[in-house]
């Protein structure tokens, strides 16, 4: 029998959803490279594309119509069934990041609608968006930049200059709850403090050697990554720092001085300080400046046709079903 005096760790329940082909192969790569405590889930329009997947759970998005509603009166069979599967999948939930690179009409509605249900259901939610260069087309970019602005106006959204961040922004973040940790940050703090904010920018810093907390610090608030923000200006600063198994009080109240002494005192800041498992002393600083608080919303979940309802293979992705 369990004994219930023992402390119980809660482990959160985190997923990475990829939208669209190209982001679907970001989160091949993701996968094989590794991410602690992360269940990944892919989406996509192409058969082959899913099923050359490395994810374990995959979804066919149905033939959306390149609009961004969630209204069911003006949803298709297909769309209420793919929505329905991903939300299966994404049910459980407590931090969702969402991987898009807005590169077809399907992809701009998908992403909206995942991000929408994700959050509906009280989960935090973080879009990483890959924009599409002008070779694309003016239709394609054109409906990339109207996704974007509805995603920027209801979510946290991060613009990434390239897929190749992407391990490093998530892994920031959910290893600060996945892994051994010197100075914890909870799932809970992490809502408040990153996922309830729109605009999101990152900074990134690495140093080793007697003064490494505070070098790789000024690197991070001094990161080209950041685009010209102004870190003093943002309403909530969460630092990610992580290193081998030789950390220090020392280390963590370097960061903490050199981030503070850079934003007002009205500034909401959250530090995390975990080990990395590495073996050498290099110390690693993910810096999360979010700004533009968003409001709570309601669930957005349609409601599913009665067909769909009374379907004995309604709970098997379509393009599995015999």
């Amino acid at each position: 029998m369990q004994n219930f005096a023992e402390e119980v760790e809660y482990k959160p329940v985190i997923k990475g959803v990829a939208v669209g082909d190209e982001a679907c192969n970001i989160l091949d790569t993701l996968i094989e490279l590794g991410i602690h405590g992360v269940d990944f889930i892919i989406t996509g329009t192409e058969r082959c594309q899913l099923e050359q997947s490395v994810a374990s759970v995959k979804v066919r998005l149905g033939h959306v119509q390149p609009r961004i509603t969630l209204n069911p009166h003006e949803m298709t069979g297909a769309d209420c069934e793919s929505v329905k599967h991903i939300g299966k999948a994404l049910a459980d939930a407590d931090m969702v990041f969402i991987i898009s690179c807005l590169d077809d009409a399907c992809g701009h509605d998908a992403t909206v609608r995942i991000a929408d249900y994700a959050e509906g259901i009280g989960a935090g939610v973080m879009c990483l968006v890959a924009l599409p260069s002008h070779h694309e087309g003016t239709a394609i970019n054109g409906g990339a930049q109207e996704a974007l602005g509805i995603l920027q106006s209801r979510h946290s959204v991060l613009v990434l200059p390239n897929g190749i961040l992407v391990r490093s922004i998530i892994g920031g973040i959910t290893d600060l709850v996945t892994k051994q940790r010197f100075v914890g940050i909870d799932c809970v703090d992490l809502k408040e403090s990153i996922f309830r904010y729109m605009d999101i920018k990152v900074g990134v810093g690495m140093a080793s050697g007697g003064n490494r907390a505070v070098e790789a610090t000024k690197m991070a608030l001094a990161s080209p990554l950041l685009a010209g923000f102004d870190v003093a200006k943002a309403q909530s600063v969460v630092v990610s720092a992580s290193v081998g198994k030789d950390a220090s009080m020392e280390d963590f109240a370097g960061v903490d001085r050199l981030v503070r002494e850079n934003v007002p005192d009205s500034t909401d800041c959250t530090i995390g300080l975990y080990n990395n498992g590495e073996t050498g002393d290099q110390f690693a600083v993910m810096l999360y400046c979010c700004d533009s608080q968003k409001y709570p919303r309601k669930a957005l979940i349609p409601q599913l046709p009665e067909s769909l309802e009374n379907d004995n293979q309604a709970d098997i992705p379509p393009f599995l079903r015999t």
